[in-house]
């Protein structure tokens, strides 16, 4: 179980980038599905062949910031195993980034082997706790909670997207950060982000049809990105999992990959659509959402 529960943790923690454009840019939301396929099989416990679908929605509220993405995955391995594994994952972050909420739910064959939800709340100081819910196993039992430190500094998925691309439209090339999601049970991690030079608006090639991709929101500047994460938990000097992709200041990648141990995973996008901005009342000195 442990080698089918990584490689959909691991795509979704992918899926923590697509999130929202750089500081100064307006937000918007967006519904996405990328094609998932094994790029570079494993020699060992990994899987040797690996197809699937990821679906991630992002939609702006008055409030702040709701995203859901399913990931489904068949699975081979090299004993000859075959799996199906599906992950469904939603959060809700406040727009002063201060407040946090996500479910997890992980099937194995369509029968459920994990489940979780819980809430995160990030002080003024920059610290915070994150709080995990896990069901009983017994139909009348209570749930367990266990309590995470969230260290000082920090981020929640969407501010630290809206901290990594203000930093690449500033020129920076390193931005280092710790960074929790709820996608996983392993708490905050620790990334390590190498921004390569800007890139003038270009519209990516696809072999998606036209009107399945909405091509407008890739007129913008655009960043080759390197995202290092390390689980907080544990000492190590090479990274749990590395993410590459392209990533545009409208919010948007084309496609990534994301390498874990002796194995990579690519995802290329087949359908980006933009939804409608909500309309919330505006605040003094605050404009109006798109």
């Amino acid at each position: 179980m442990a080698r089918l529960g990584r490689v959909s943790r691991w795509v979704l923690g992918g899926a923590v980038g697509l999130t929202a454009p750089a500081a100064g840019a307006a937000l918007f939301s967006y519904d996405s599905s990328y094609d998932v396929q094994l790029a570079r099989g494993s020699l060992s416990t990994g899987p040797r062949a690996a197809s699937g679908v990821l679906d991630y929605r992002f939609v702006e509220t008055c409030e702040g910031w709701q995203t859901r993405s399913r990931v489904i995955m068949d699975l081979t391995f090299r004993d000859g195993t075959m799996i199906t594994n599906t992950r469904d994952f939603e959060s809700f972050e406040s727009r002063d980034g201060r407040d946090y909420s996500f479910t997890v739910r992980t099937t194995k064959g369509g029968v459920p082997v994990e489940a979780f939800r819980g809430t995160a709340k990030i002080s003024a100081r920059g610290s915070g706790l994150a709080v995990y819910e896990i069901p009983s196993p017994e139909p009348d039992g209570k749930p367990r909670k266990v309590t995470v430190t969230l260290p000082k500094g920090t981020l929640l998925p969407v501010q630290h997207t809206l901290a990594l691309l203000e930093r690449a439209a500033k020129g920076e090339r390193l931005f280092r950060s710790v960074i929790f999601n709820g996608a996983s049970s392993v708490g905050p991690r620790a990334m390590s982000s190498v921004i390569g030079p800007q890139l003038a608006a270009a519209r990516p090639s696809s072999d998606a049809p036209a009107a399945d991709v909405d091509g407008a929101l890739f007129d913008a500047p655009a960043w080759d990105i390197n995202l290092a994460y390390y689980n907080l938990i544990e000492r190590r000097d090479t990274p749990n999992f590395e993410v590459f992709q392209r990533y545009y200041a409208s919010g948007v990648a084309p496609s990534f990959e994301q390498q874990f141990g002796d194995f990579t995973i690519r995802a290329d996008l087949d359908r980006l659509r933009r939804l409608p901005a909500p309309t919330c009342p505006v605040s003094p000195g605050k404009p109006k959402s798109r």
